[in-house]
């Protein structure tokens, strides 16, 4: 994808927030945990951070590929306001195809936050913390 970093907008009266203990990770995760950050930091996905408090971190385990690495943001989203964007409705969209069109689609939209880049000055809001 291309476009413009992506800005988190907060709230006028948004509080500041910090978790500073980890989720402990099960020891069967540990090393495919350590494994998983280190791929993700050499694709530039994250990048390391000393001493910042931040979201928990959380190992999800995913059958047949190791884990995966979430990011537990409730208490930002709490946080964010949201512009609208007024869009129709799912009957409307459908009505407005023609019903003689044949679309076919394959979409693979693993790890797709991944291709939406953090504007450098939000990316604070977004750390989080693994043991």
């Amino acid at each position: 994808m291309s476009g413009p970093p992506m800005r988190i907008h907060l709230k006028e009266d948004a509080q500041p927030f910090a978790i500073h203990t980890p989720r402990l990770i099960p020891l069967a995760f540990q090393e495919a945990v350590k494994t998983e950050l280190a791929t993700m930091v050499a694709q530039g996905v994250i990048a390391p951070v000393d001493n910042h408090p931040g979201h928990h971190g959380v190992a999800v385990a995913e059958p047949n590929r190791g884990v995966r690495i979430t990011t537990d943001l409730s208490k930002l989203n709490k946080q964010v306001s949201r512009p609208t964007h007024p869009s129709p409705t799912p009957f409307a969209a459908i009505r407005s195809v023609d019903p003689k069109a044949r679309y076919f689609s394959t979409i693979d939209a693993l790890y797709g936050y991944w291709q939406i880049p953090l504007a450098e000055e939000d990316q604070h809001l977004t750390t989080f913390i693994t043991s």
